[in-house]
């Protein structure tokens, strides 16, 4: 008796469970995918529910929340993808971080996947978010998916959002400036994408921020500069001279060179002619950048300039930025020029006269 008992408890200590045999079915599942292999994923399809076997839409890990198409998405397995969605896998299945699959492309750079997925659905969910509200379009942004970034900007018409907000109040445009994207940040732009969304989601005062950060470390600003141009030209909301940490922020951070059209630029965008804040610029290393400031050459009274102002407060009405706005007007190349500030980008031009080209 004592014999049959210990046989029976030596047998039961080397057949794994039920529980043991999915687990080692999910590892193989996972493994599978990971590779590519579309093989082994049929042979494990072959393995009975009481030996182990899962659908492969039902294979989740439990750690993570990780469906198939989460680990196939990041290591970029279209065809694997395409199998693994015929088999009734779903790319909008959220793991425990609220991430899909999709946008496990999107921080992989994984074009192919999302071709994939846009070819055997005939349409991609654009608008799924994250836990931090953000959706594929900020992953692509924040994770430098260069080649993703462009394929959902191009999808713009179908719907990929440029101006939704993340949980911390963030929008795509203010991301890019972030990322130090110059080409993004033009799109978004031309797409409409809006130069103040909120009170505390304003691009103006992000890319400025941008430009100080990599001033005060000694970093190459040309990028940032770009930026600050391109956010510039597009907005057409008033810039307030009670927050005047924007403007001295351009005073000690621009490129000497660079300087005198960004703070042109800046009266143009002002709510105010009042600069007096300049004034106060004691330190040695400011005062040359405070009397090009104050030249009467770009003195913001001028009449041509207070009619752009106008002109460029209305675009705004559109709902989106100057850029989107003007690229829709039906008039003269030269009065676009005006309202894009073209003629302000050579600081020591006399912008006093009319071009030819609209009298």
């Amino acid at each position: 008796m004592g014999g049959l008992f210990s046989r029976t408890i030596s047998l039961w200590q080397v057949t794994p469970s039920l529980k043991q045999e999915q687990e080692n079915f999910r590892k193989k599942a996972f493994h599978a995918a990971a590779k590519g292999s579309i093989s082994i994923l049929q042979e494990l399809m072959t393995v009975p529910s009481c030996q182990g076997g899962i659908p492969l839409h039902a294979v989740v890990d439990e750690r993570t929340g990780h469906t198939l198409l989460h680990v196939a998405f990041e290591k970029n397995r279209a065809d694997c993808i395409r199998f693994l969605l015929y088999m009734g896998c779903d790319e909008k299945k959220c793991d425990h971080s609220m991430e899909t699959p999709l946008h496990v492309a999107c921080m992989n750079d994984a074009l192919e996947s999302l071709i994939a997925v846009l070819e055997f659905r005939k349409t991609l969910a654009l608008e799924l978010r994250d836990i931090w509200q953000r959706t594929l379009l900020f992953k692509a942004l924040v994770y430098h998916s260069e080649r993703v970034l462009q394929f959902l900007l191009s999808m713009q018409e179908q719907g990929a959002a440029v101006n939704c907000l993340s949980r911390k109040m963030r929008t795509p445009l203010q991301t890019a400036i972030c990322s130090q994207n110059p080409e993004a940040v033009l799109e978004l732009l031309r797409l409409g994408a809006r130069t103040q969304c909120s009170e505390s989601a304003n691009a103006v005062r992000t890319a400025v921020s941008e430009l100080m950060k990599r001033s005060q470390s000694g970093m190459m600003c040309d990028k940032a500069e770009t930026i600050l141009n391109l956010v510039l030209t597009a907005h057409g909301y008033p810039l307030h001279t009670d927050e005047p940490g924007v403007f001295q922020g351009l005073l000690v951070s621009a490129d000497l060179k660079r300087f005198l059209s960004l703070h042109y630029k800046m009266h143009i965008c002002s709510s105010t002619t009042s600069f007096d804040f300049l004034k106060n610029a004691s330190e040695t290393s400011l005062r040359q950048r405070t009397r090009m400031a104050a030249s009467p050459k770009f003195s913001p009274l001028r009449l041509l300039d207070l009619a752009r102002r106008v002109g460029r407060k209305s675009l705004m009405a559109s709902g989106y930025n100057v850029v989107w706005a003007v690229e829709r007007l039906q008039v003269a190349p030269g009065v676009k020029g005006l309202l894009l500030l073209k003629d302000c980008d050579h600081g020591s031009s006399d912008t006093n006269v009319l071009p030819a080209s609209i009298l």
